[in-house]
């Protein structure tokens, strides 16, 4: 049960869910709630109605989760969840990266930059913190100034919006380059799909998002998306902290297989390693080794074929 398909990152997670699923020769019908809470309650019950042996939920909101998961209960249905940190005990297991971490380690990013290029860790830096609804987005965003207090309290976190809107994001960033101008040292964005259109901010008003230039803005942003890929290897974006798509989806039917066929004992939690990819490691054998799913999604949506992380 998808709560959107609408961006690279969920088309991965949900692709290298259902290839896994067909490799061990399972059965799975995805269904989109297009981020609508009441439509995704009633596809739960429709789908507990045909009889499904489990549930792999990425919730549309974190506030539905707990409604979503007791209805599944009451059904006496197994639950999985997937891109979403959130603690319930009749969850069977939670597949996701640590959000919290990801904060941290954009954070100790920025705080390095920043005493590369000023000689010292400090500066005036914003947060474009995305959808307060969205459990992933909050933990980075606590993750990152949890890090920067504690390490870098020289570094003065000014601004930070939750704009949602490519329009609205648009004259927020500008609107921070307008009141700070040079002095806004750094961007950090949690999702990738808000930093394109920040780039684009930054540089109508005249400033370099090419953190090594004397007005160069460092920008860090999560998620490894396509555009943001093509930013860095374009030293338009400082860092990005990437999660792997395709493979939270492939070890959540991993995961799901061996309790369903297999009747292993699962992990409560399984947490999918992130990664700071930068123009300066992009091309490393610790990057490949990683996995660019940017390059997965490519392949898959220009005809290159099948890919698995496993192969």
């Amino acid at each position: 049960m998808a709560a959107e398909f609408s961006n690279e990152f969920m088309i991965s997670i949900q692709q290298g869910f259902l290839d896994r699923m067909e490799f061990f020769g399972l059965e799975a019908k995805m269904l989109l709630c297009n981020v609508d809470p009441a439509l995704q309650i009633s596809q739960e019950e429709d789908l507990i109605v045909q009889g499904v042996d489990a549930l792999v939920i990425r919730p549309a909101d974190s506030e539905i989760a707990e409604t979503l998961i007791e209805i599944a209960e009451q059904n006496q249905i197994p639950v999985f969840l997937y891109d979403c940190y959130i603690q319930e005990e009749n969850v069977v297991s939670v597949i996701t990266t640590d959000n919290y971490a990801i904060g941290q380690i954009a954070a100790e990013s920025m705080g390095q930059y920043l005493l590369e290029k000023r000689g010292e860790a400090e500066g005036k830096i914003a947060i474009l913190s995305g959808n307060q609804a969205n459990s992933s987005h909050t933990e980075r965003v606590r993750g990152f100034r949890e890090y920067i207090q504690n390490v870098y309290p020289e570094i003065d976190i000014v601004a930070e919006s939750s704009v949602l809107s490519e329009e609205k994001i648009l004259d927020t960033t500008q609107d921070w380059m307008t009141i700070y101008g040079s002095e806004l040292s750094g961007i950090y964005s949690v999702t990738d799909f808000n930093t394109v259109i920040a780039v684009e901010g930054i540089e109508s008003q005249g400033y370099s998002t090419n953190w090594r230039e004397e007005n160069g803005i460092i920008v860090i942003s999560t998620d490894g998306t396509p555009d943001s890929i093509a930013l860095i290897r374009d030293h338009r974006l400082a860092g990005v902290v990437s999660q792997n798509a395709v493979k939270i989806g492939e070890k959540s039917a991993e995961i799901v297989e061996q309790y369903l066929t297999e009747k292993k004992q699962v992990n409560s939690f399984y947490y999918i390693p992130s990664m700071l990819i930068t123009s300066e490691n992009i091309d490393s054998e610790a990057v490949q080794s990683f996995g660019l799913w940017a390059d997965w999604y490519r392949e898959r949506t220009t005809g290159g074929g099948e890919k698995s992380w496993k192969e």
